[in-house]
């Protein structure tokens, strides 16, 4: 499952309390009982923390946060890419070298690669912040149907994110009013849409959208839409739709 958290002055660029991530991450131990790891850029006034449920590479190469070779690129995930097996090998012929078998170095160097144009090619579920030290810009981004949970806050000096909102409660500082509008619908629905959750201030990255932090500066960006999938562009027979779906589900099933 994993939970990654992380939090950046961006005023100020004062540094991380340490005290304040940890409890994060101990917050979401449930989420990653193998290891926890924090990572401090103090002068970009920017941390990052990762709890560990190892799945597909148990090594320590595969520690999260994790980073390109120079360290000027930072990422932390939660999740699963079902198709970095077919990114992997076009990296590589780029001249990217990898150290580990996870696909966290996948989206790292495409990330080299593509900036944040890379969401396009992630076939999977996940929750994910890139920190891009020299541009100093952190990406936030949520899978296309928003399987996994990523909240974040922001207010004039800092921003917070996590993969569970009782998470931010670590801080003291953030506040506690309740969003009525988002309970209403809880006791009326059975869950809160769009990015309002039951705390006024602290919202959810959409599902197939991304969130470019430049300090002050916010980009919503929709990288996914479910609708030009459902266009109908030919009329088939009903033999070669079920032959379709036959193979869309053997590959599906074959990258899980």
């Amino acid at each position: 499952m994993c939970g990654i958290c992380g939090v950046w002055n961006y005023k100020n660029c004062d540094p991380v309390n340490r005290d304040l991530q940890k409890s994060m991450t101990d917050r979401m131990i449930h989420r990653g009982p193998d290891d926890r790891v924090l990572y401090f850029d103090d002068a970009a006034g920017i941390g990052l923390g990762f709890r560990r449920l190892a799945i597909i590479d148990l090594s320590p190469a595969a520690r999260q946060p994790m980073s390109n070779e120079d360290g000027s690129v930072w990422l932390v995930f939660n999740g699963e890419i079902y198709n970095f097996h077919t990114l992997r090998p076009k990296l590589e012929k780029r001249g990217h070298s990898f150290h580990s078998n996870s696909e966290i170095e996948v989206i790292i160097h495409n990330y080299e690669e593509r900036g944040s144009n890379i969401l396009s090619d992630l076939n999977g579920m996940f929750g994910l912040a890139i920190w891009d030290a020299p541009k100093r810009r952190l990406v936030m981004a949520r899978d296309r149907l928003g399987k996994k949970p990523l909240y974040y806050y922001r207010d004039s000096k800092r921003l917070i994110f996590l993969s569970e909102l009782k998470a931010i409660l670590a801080d003291p500082f953030v506040p506690r009013e309740i969003n009525e509008t988002a309970l209403a619908e809880y006791l009326a629905l059975g869950y809160v849409s769009a990015q309002q959750t039951v705390f006024k201030g602290i919202n959810k990255v959409l599902p197939g959208h991304s969130l470019i932090f430049e300090g002050e500066r916010i980009e919503v960006r929709r990288y996914w839409d479910w609708l030009p999938a459902f266009q109908v562009k030919a009329v088939r027979s009903e033999g070669e739709y079920i032959e379709e779906l036959r193979a869309l589900l053997k590959t599906i099933v074959a990258e899980r």
